[in-house]
């Protein structure tokens, strides 16, 4: 019976947001050739906004046997492949510093139109939150190091914590 506690326990336990996504994305991003489903779904983070509506990534190739040290594919329109092109030494720099080992040595260009994404609606600005609201998010979150992760918590915990969290 212990067992089967300990067991139960475990499969509702908290687990990272990043955890249950990555592993939904991994299936669909290694049949387009991506080993890694962080650079799909972080694309527009990792080389930025105006170089991410300029072109996508199609597809890695690795050696045999390796993963690293790939030849990325990115598709771009003939009037932005250019300026992509020029840029392909900061974009390899971006991606292999974002996942922290050398995915990338070089980089190939298809001239083709961008898939359209489907962009969310405007978001309203949201109300200001209280002070009480920040005291206690500030409080909440004591333990984790300032940085990227402390400033998404506490957008996080303000949303919840305000009337927008409904």
């Amino acid at each position: 019976m212990k067992a089967s506690g300990q067991a139960s326990r475990r499969a509702h336990a908290a687990c990272s947001i990043s955890r249950v996504l990555g592993s939904m994305l991994e299936p669909a991003a290694r049949r387009r050739g991506f080993a890694e489903a962080a650079l799909l779904g972080d694309w527009p983070t990792i080389v930025g906004a105006r170089i991410a509506a300029q072109c996508q990534p199609e597809r890695i190739f690795f050696r045999p046997g390796s993963k690293q040290q790939g030849v990325l594919v990115l598709r771009a329109p003939g009037a932005a492949a250019l300026e992509v092109q020029h840029a392909t030494p900061q974009i390899i720099e971006r991606i292999n510093v974002y996942l922290g080992f050398p995915a990338v040595r070089r980089i190939t260009l298809t001239q083709d139109r961008l898939e359209r994404r489907s962009t969310p609606p405007p978001v309203a600005p949201s109300a200001p939150v209280s002070a009480v609201v920040d005291a206690d998010v500030a409080r909440s979150l004591e333990g984790v190091e300032p940085g990227t992760l402390h400033d998404a918590l506490a957008r996080l915990g303000r949303l919840v914590k305000s009337d927008g969290g409904r």
